[in-house]
């Protein structure tokens, strides 16, 4: 059963005992992650990243995923959490025959014919039951009221200590505590919901309030869990909360907090009060190593919303994260329908696996069509047919892997995008023909092809750039010394980079340069006048032969891997308070 505390059990036993093993991991949402080939490499990285204690990305593919594993955790004592599987697949490629002897694998599943399928004696298996009253009510009153886990019988009865504890109800002990109990009936026991109902009425605070919620929960008593939990979708406040719910739902579980806050922010104003919010009604938590994570549950209510109540219909969908449905949307004929209420599209070409490949290519006319999309991250699509003229008018975050076009289309003007990441292009030049007015992050990397950057007066409100990984770029436009707010600058393994503008002396507010893997031979006269930068990087730049000076206020100098370096002794580092010099 979904909701009953697997996962919240299972990492509770993980926190108490993960300290008698030589090494441990908790995987995570693991039937999600590993629906793509992609999302299985990542389990078996991360399996072997936190059990060896290491940061490295050495998995190429499935196979060789496996293989590392048996190969490195063979004779290790580890403990694994392998959370909400429910089908077999992921265990063959986790290697969990080959952990060393006393290691212990801990599952959570709905599916307990895998437990058979893998031989789990009956008496290693635990079924996670629904909580009892007092369980319940205590869990209920934490949501509701605000109380911690340990209540007094006198708070437990519901008294007037409640209301004394400046909550502003206004209704009596005895009303409060007949609302309680029938909402506590009606969550019958789940964990989930008594979260959910709890965090919904603890900013309720009169009677006609709580029993509006309550009929409206009678109304689903026959739905399923999933189901039911929609009422606490209808109970978040404001429509552009109630978007950014769907949004994570149906894009950003499992991404790293920083960079969904980047792609947030270019459409919501104050992210990080509204993530809060969000974490307050228990629909969403973000863990230790600051990743996203929802329940299922909630993850699969949210993406049923986003279907508008037409199933099977992709093209009235408010957000598209199958690949099916959006080859269908994007290939078939679809003159009469009106695609307004599409906002979001998170498209992997393997996600579509399924869709023979002659389907017909995506026309750009289909996008023209979808005039508040905001949102669009494609993977291995395919080259579009068409022009790119009055299309993505709203769009505020582009990213696109392995995009195969050539040249930065000049038709393609996006008045409001925010962000922009292109990797693994076919770019060779990347002329603009509009001035990017709200652009404030460009990455163009891996793109092997690319000999020259922008004109970057049009692209005047850039924080953050990167052309990491470049190899045939060679000069960077003069003009990136207007970029006045510029605080991050990547030009790594840019190899064929043999010098810099000295305009980069201009940007006052940098604080952030990675020039690894350049090929220069000194650094770039007016350097010293950044005076905010932080952090330089410059490992691996093997033709660099001295460093003449540094800006004022560095703080982190990383020069390993520099052979021909000479004058780095010589510089006088004295005068740079709190510098720490990385080298071989």
């Amino acid at each position: 059963m979904g909701g009953v505390g697997k996962t919240t059990l299972a990492k509770a036993v993980f926190d108490m005992i993960h300290l008698d093993f030589k090494g441990s991991c908790f995987l995570a949402d693991v039937t999600e992650n590993s629906s793509t080939n992609e999302g299985m490499k990542c389990l078996q990285q991360q399996l072997l990243n936190d059990v060896l204690l290491q940061n490295e990305k050495d998995v190429n593919d499935v196979a060789d995923g496996k293989k590392l594993i048996e190969t490195r955790l063979k004779d290790q004592k580890i403990l694994v959490v392998i959370d909400d599987l429910n089908h077999s697949n992921p265990l063959k490629f986790l290697g969990v025959k080959s952990f060393g002897h006393g290691s212990v694998v801990i599952i959570t599943t709905r599916q307990e014919d895998i437990l058979k399928y893998f031989e789990v004696k009956i008496e290693h298996r635990h079924m996670v039951d629904k909580l009892g009253p007092k369980d319940s009510l205590k869990l209920f009153q934490k949501h509701a009221f605000g109380f911690g886990s340990e209540l007094d019988d006198t708070l437990m009865e519901f008294s007037n200590d409640i209301l004394a504890d400046g909550l502003p109800f206004q209704f009596d002990s005895d009303t409060l505590k007949k609302l309680s109990n029938d909402i506590l009936s009606l969550a019958d026991g789940l964990p989930l919901a008594l979260q959910i109902y709890g965090s919904v009425v603890h900013t309720k605070y009169e009677v006609e309030e709580w029993r509006e919620f309550i009929e409206d929960l009678k109304e689903t008593i026959n739905e399923e869990i999933q189901d039911r939990l929609v009422i606490s979708y209808d109970a978040i406040d404001g429509t552009q909360l109630k978007k950014m719910f769907l949004d994570i739902a149906c894009f950003f579980i499992g991404w790293q907090k920083e960079r969904v806050f980047e792609i947030l922010e270019t459409y919501y104003p104050y992210v990080n009060v509204k993530i809060n919010n969000l974490k307050g009604r228990c629909l969403l938590t973000i863990d230790d190593k600051n990743v996203l994570h929802m329940h299922d549950l909630l993850r699969d209510m949210g993406r049923k919303v986003a279907q508008n109540k037409s199933p099977g219909n992709p093209a009235k969908y408010s957000r598209l994260w199958r690949g099916r449905d959006i080859e269908r949307v994007l290939t078939e004929e679809n003159e009469c329908v009106d695609m307004d209420a599409l906002e979001g599209i998170y498209y992997k070409e393997e996600l579509a696996w399924e869709l023979e490949r002659e389907s017909e290519e995506p026309q750009l006319k289909t996008f023209k069509k979808m005039k508040n999309l905001r949102f669009l991250h494609l993977v291995g699509f395919r080259k579009p047919i068409g022009s790119f003229d009055k299309t993505f008018r709203d769009l505020r975050w582009l990213s696109w892997e392995w995009c195969p076009l050539e040249h930065f289309p000049l038709d393609f003007k996006p008045i409001n995008l925010g962000i922009l990441e292109l990797t693994n292009t076919s770019l060779r030049t990347m002329e603009l023909n509009m001035v990017f007015q709200k652009l404030k992050i460009l990455k163009v990397t891996y793109s092997w092809d690319l000999t020259t950057t922008p004109d970057f007066n049009m692209l005047p409100s850039l924080v953050s750039l990167s052309f990491l990984a470049c190899p045939s770029l060679t000069q960077i436009h003069r003009s990136i010394g207007r970029l006045a707010g510029l605080v991050s600058l990547n030009l790594g393994a840019c190899w064929m980079l043999a010098s810099l503008p000295e305009t980069i002396g201009n940007l006052k507010a940098l604080k952030h340069l990675d020039l690894q893997e350049c090929t220069f031979t000194a650094l770039p006269l007016g350097i010293s006048r950044l005076t905010n930068l932080e952090c330089l990087k410059l490992e691996g730049c093997s033709q660099l032969l001295s460093i003449e000076e540094l800006p004022p206020n560095l703080k982190k100098l990383y020069a390993s891997r520099c052979p021909n370096l000479k004058q780095l002794d010589i510089l006088n580092l004295t005068r740079f308070s709190g510098l720490e010099v990385i080298v071989d």
